[in-house]
């Protein structure tokens, strides 16, 4: 396929399922990981997984991978729209109050572009 006819292709594809724009970083995260990474079917399996059981605590058994797993999380919803990230200038955590106060050290965010 030419790159033309491939163009022409991809502007099909948007025009049958829709220009969707987002500048939430989670859509991003979760529609690059289904593309690239893992079946929807999976994805939305985690998700009503986790979505029944919201708001209830959950005790894990790797506290090494949950405490990643806690840093990505806050990180991706961290992201401001505008692309800039908040972040300890102490001790470059990310992990803040609603304050912007550090979790870790007690010091105030800055933010970082």
């Amino acid at each position: 396929m030419s790159q033309k006819d491939n163009q022409k292709f991809t502007d099909q594809l948007r025009d049958d399922s829709g220009h969707v724009k987002s500048k939430d970083p989670l859509v991003g995260f979760l529609y690059t990981l289904m593309r690239d990474h893992l079946p929807t079917g999976t994805v939305e399996q985690l998700v009503q997984e986790t979505q029944y059981g919201k708001n209830k605590e959950c005790l894990y058994t790797n506290g090494w991978l949950a405490e990643y797993a806690e840093n990505l999380a806050q990180r991706i919803s961290q992201v401001p729209t505008d692309q800039k990230y908040i972040v300890c200038p102490s001790c470059n955590d990310t992990k803040l109050d609603d304050g912007g106060r550090c979790y870790d050290c007690n010091d105030y965010a800055l933010d970082r572009d």
